[in-house]
C-alpha cells in the first residue's frame, strides 16, 4: 500500500482508484496469507472483506490525519507502544512486539519535524504505511475478538474523527 502511495504522489490518481487498489492488494495479500480456511464459503468472504477494510481503513484514517501537527506522530508514538505492551501482556509474538516498538521510536524521531510547527509531514507514504502496519499488527497479535477491539482501540481518536467527518460528509454531501 505504500508503493501505491509512492506511485500516487508521482502519477496523478483518483482517490477512487487508489481505493479499489489498496482494496484489491490487501484482499490479494490476506487470501495468499492463509488464516481464516476452515470458515465456509461466505463466512470466509466476510473475514476477509471485514480484515482488507479494516486494515485499508485504518492507514487511509490515518493518512487523513496526517496534516495536523503533530498529531500522527503522537498517535504513533502512544498506540505502537501500547500495541507493544498489549502483546506482551499477552505474551504474544516477539516480532510483532518488537517490529511494533521499532515504530514506535520511528515516531519519537520524527516528532521534533513536525512538531509545535510542522516543518516536515509524513506524506501518504509515510502515514499510509504506518496506518497498515498498526492494522496488519493488531491482526497478527490477536487471539481473541477481545484482543483485536482492546488494540483496535489504541487509535480510537483517529476512527472516531474520521467516521464523524465521513458522517458529516455524507450527510452534507
Amino acid at each position: 500500500m505504500a508503493v501505491v502511495a509512492l506511485w500516487g504522489d508521482h502519477i496523478e490518481l483518483s482517490a477512487q482508484l487508489r481505493l479499489v487498489i489498496q482494496l484489491g492488494l490487501m484482499a490479494v495479500v490476506i487470501v495468499s496469507g492463509g488464516g481464516g480456511a476452515a470458515l465456509g464459503g461466505r463466512q470466509y468472504l466476510l473475514w476477509v472483506g471485514f480484515r482488507t477494510v479494516f486494515i485499508v481503513g485504518t492507514a487511509n484514517y490515518y493518512n487523513f490525519m496526517d496534516g495536523i501537527n503533530g498529531i500522527a506522530g503522537i498517535t504513533g508514538l502512544l498506540g505502537f507502544a501500547l500495541l507493544a505492551a498489549y502483546v506482551n501482556l499477552i505474551e504474544g509474538s516477539v516480532e510483532v512486539k518488537g517490529l511494533a516498538v521499532c515504530l514506535s521510536l520511528a515516531c519519537l524521531g520524527f516528532l521534533p519535524l513536525n512538531m509545535p510547527k510542522a516543518r516536515v509531514f509524513m506524506g501518504d507514504i509515510g502515514s499510509i504505511l504506518l496506518g497498515s502496519a498498526f492494522a496488519g499488527l493488531i491482526w497478527l497479535a490477536a487471539k481473541s475478538v477481545l484482543d483485536f477491539v482492546c488494540m483496535a482501540s489504541f487509535l480510537f481518536p483517529f476512527y472516531v474523527d474520521e467516521l464523524t467527518t465521513v458522517v458529516i460528509w455524507l450527510k452534507d454531501g
